[in-house]
């Protein structure tokens, strides 16, 4: 099949009759979507995700041996946590963040004192996503990353302690610091929709007060 084309040139007010000698052949163009041309299978600029984090985390000084015995609930191990992600280009994205670091019900005893309820921190991070790798971006489904971020963090707790001095307390106590984190991971795409990944770092905190 061979496409055709005319170009007549109409005045205001004239009619024009079309002859067959009047068509010339052209080239066929591919059909696209409405809108524009296709965006590429794993471009993420101009985004927005929300993901879910499950993991594991190990706490600098906790050894959980001499000196404490803790009876209870403890799931100082297991990290959970939420992120919401803003794509600014293949290169870069912002990151809010909610990640629970620590998580203990019972009671413990240690050369301190004596505490029996709960305790939870968890952190608040605002941050940055940088893919240092080079070329098209949008058209690879593994993104690495390297990640950064800056934040409060709230710890707070109900219950009972009883020291040795004037330390001792009961009720609910909840207290702010600040934290932040560096660290890196792997994404790997699976589509426009989904995605997993892989990712590890250090959490850091200034001492409640």
């Amino acid at each position: 099949t061979t496409a055709l084309r005319a170009s007549p040139e109409v005045g205001e007010g004239q009619r024009v009759v079309l002859e067959p000698g009047q068509f010339t052949p052209t080239s066929r163009e591919a059909t696209r979507r409405r809108g524009g041309f296709d965006t590429p299978r794993f471009a993420v600029s101009g985004r927005n995700r929300i993901e879910v984090r499950v993991g594991a985390v190990s706490l600098s000084g906790d050894s959980g041996g001499t000196g404490t015995v803790a009876a209870g609930s403890r799931t100082t191990d297991l990290a959970v946590g939420g992120q919401y992600t803003r794509f600014l280009s293949e290169k870069l994205a912002l990151a809010l963040a909610v990640n629970e670091l620590v998580s203990e019900v019972g009671t413990s005893v240690s050369g301190q004192g004596v505490f029996t309820g709960s305790v939870s921190i968890v952190a608040f991070p605002v941050g940055v996503q940088w893919n240092p790798m080079k070329g098209d971006l949008s058209a690879r489904a593994l993104k690495p990353f390297l990640a950064a971020g800056l934040g409060p963090v709230i710890g707070s707790s109900v219950g009972s302690f009883v020291g040795s001095g004037a330390g001792s307390f009961s009720g609910t106590q909840t207290r702010g610091t600040i934290g932040g984190y560096l660290g890196g991971g792997l994404e790997v795409h699976l589509g426009r929709r989904w995605t997993l990944g892989l990712s590890a770092g250090y959490h850091w905190m200034v001492d409640f007060s």
